[in-house]
């Protein structure tokens, strides 16, 4: 899509003198051909135009004029004069800026020239996607314009262009260019939220891709595609049921993308009213069909307001997404504002092509909203992730005393578990099992204080936590008991080390404190011990504990591990 656009910016770029008379052609407010303004009559039955140029003022003069057409349709004429040209040429006549079923152009010459043509959705087109047709004008010579035009509703005040056909073929070409690029945006990002919605069922990713769906056929239908490329005639097949389907599915995605349910309901609920309004009056498009036009504006001038509104209330609340999805609706309500009255046939146009500043506008905000649901899934990533290692902190905290930072009952437990897991799978080694208690801690506390005793109870941590006896990991089970599980750990290096610690202690800051230990270690370590073994063997290194601190008591001794 930006490719695209890139694209466009370096043709233009190449050639700036033609870019820029396309985009002047495009959006001026005159064509330059030189005509006088446009005139509205009321269309009589059998009426037919003059066969004579010097017929057509007395005819005119016999008929009803009308300040402009009403905007629910019907028959009229239109007229116009063009003014004596320097130089004869080829020129384009075009009924524009409206849709209407049928056209017949009738151009008389003050030279008694009789040229006439039939332009709408049921003939073929001259130029693409437009319904001009070229004619010849002589030198020097006036020429009246009559167009016999009927439609089943307007869609803005219409209007009868003349153009000198290379400008005119400017003006095509580079509305068709931008045309096709705004429509090829929005269907690009049509079938990617739709591929993303039905496989990951995200919801707002398929409401955002059914809205997508009704824009871009309803867009295609206002700019006559499937007219021209189609072959469709119909005129009851039109934008206009379209724009109602969109007004729907653009109010629920709102709510959806907002989470309006959750952090405004009153505002949800006016998504939902209109939303039902919406359906409600979608029959009008075959019902009352003069009326479909008018009744669609209205209503996706409501959708657009009730997004508007709904997004600068999200960002009160500190929706971080709602900054994207309210750029985006901006980008299509200010041209629609643009728009908007000479749709109702309140005023003239204010620029030509105003529509197409409207889709272009609406192809902006397709892409915000791609944006914004970019950012709703980054801020969801970031959440989840927050959650993530909240969650991983809560484990760790669970698992970790919080005095010394070694590993708590809790993970001394998980630890065995997982030790049972890993045999099973031929991941593990012999498994030396070593229980630790304290001695002196309780002499500490009663004489030099309770953060005296914290304070050997956290430098006894630190010396086993550096122990390098196998894959040794140390735990504190509870006020002045420790344990190590070492896989492959040799217990009289072992038991050495601790001895090592133990005289370190108290060559230090704690001549009181002692280190009683018993150890435990299946008989035959490359077998399989169950669950139940394995509760054995901790019970025997907590009696072989008690065992030594018995002997302690009673006199040093060698300590060493035996068989369980």
């Amino acid at each position: 899509m930006l490719l695209a656009w890139a694209l466009v910016l370096f043709a233009a770029a190449a050639q700036p003198a033609r870019a820029e008379a396309g985009l002047t052609y495009m959006f001026s407010k005159v064509p330059p051909a030189v005509t006088s303004a446009l005139s509205v009559y009321a269309h009589a039955a059998s009426d037919a135009a003059p066969e004579q140029f010097k017929d057509v003022e007395p005819w005119l003069a016999r008929k009803t004029a009308l300040p402009n057409v009403d905007m629910r349709g019907g028959r009229y004429w239109l007229s116009l004069r063009i003014a004596p040209q320097s130089a004869p040429g080829l020129w384009v006549i075009e009924p524009a800026n409206s849709f209407f079923n049928n056209a017949h152009v009738t151009v008389l010459g003050s030279d008694g020239s009789r040229q006439s043509f039939q332009t709408g959705l049921t003939t073929d087109t001259e130029f693409v996607l437009h319904r001009g047709k070229s004619v010849k004008l002589a030198a020097d010579t006036r020429y009246w314009v009559l167009v016999d035009l009927t439609t089943p509703f307007f869609s803005s005040q219409p209007r009868v262009d003349v153009w000198p056909i290379e400008q005119y073929r400017e003006k095509v070409l580079t509305q068709t260019v931008l045309l096709l690029m705004a429509l090829g945006a929005m269907l690009g990002l049509l079938m990617f939220n739709l591929f993303i919605g039905l496989w990951s069922r995200q919801r707002t990713a398929t409401l955002y891709a059914l809205q997508l769906i009704c824009s871009v056929v309803g867009w295609s239908f206002y700019f006559n595609v499937p007219y021209d490329w189609l072959g469709v005639t119909d005129w009851r097949v039109n934008y206009a049921p379209w724009f109602f389907l969109l007004s729907i599915t653009h109010c629920y995605f709102c709510i959806h993308f907002l989470e309006l349910r959750r952090i405004g309901p009153s505002l949800a609920r006016v998504g939902d009213w209109l939303a039902l309004l919406a359906a409600a009056l979608l029959p009008v498009c075959w019902l009352a069909p003069a009326y479909s036009h008018l009744v669609a504006t209205f209503v996706v001038g409501s959708a657009v307001s009730f997004a508007v509104a709904s997004a600068i209330w999200a960002l009160s609340r500190r929706y971080r997404p709602a900054r994207f999805f309210l750029l985006a609706y901006l980008a299509v309500l200010i041209p629609g504002l643009i728009i908007l009255p000479p749709n109702l046939g309140i005023i003239p146009d204010f620029v030509e092509n105003s529509d197409l500043l409207t889709l272009l506008g609406t192809a902006l905000e397709a892409m915000l909203l791609g944006f914004a649901q970019a950012d709703q899934l980054a801020l969801a990533d970031r959440s989840r992730e927050q959650f993530r290692q909240q969650m991983q902190d809560a484990r760790r905290l669970a698992d970790t005393d919080a005095l010394t930072e070694l590993g708590n009952r809790h993970a001394f437990d998980k630890a065995l578990e997982e030790y049972l897991t890993q045999q099973r799978l031929g991941a593990s080694g012999a498994l030396l099992i070593t229980i630790i208690d304290l001695d002196g801690l309780k002499v500490i506390n009663d004489t030099r204080g309770h953060a005296h005793g914290d304070a050997l109870i956290r430098a006894v941590a630190a010396e086993l936590a550096a122990l390098q006896i196998g894959r040794c990991r140390a735990y504190r089970l509870g006020g002045d008991e420790f344990a190590l599980l070492s896989i492959n750990g040799d217990s009289q290096a072992l038991a050495t080390a601790l001895s090592d610690c133990e005289k370190r202690l108290r060559e230090t800051d704690f001549p009181e404190a002692g280190l009683s230990f018993g150890m435990s270690m299946a008989s035959n370590p490359r077998s399989l011990i169950s669950a139940r073994e394995l509760t054995e063997l901790v019970a025997l290194a907590d009696g072989r504990m008690y065992e030594h601190k018995r002997d302690r008591r009673q006199g040093p001794r060698a300590l060493r591990a035996e068989a369980a």
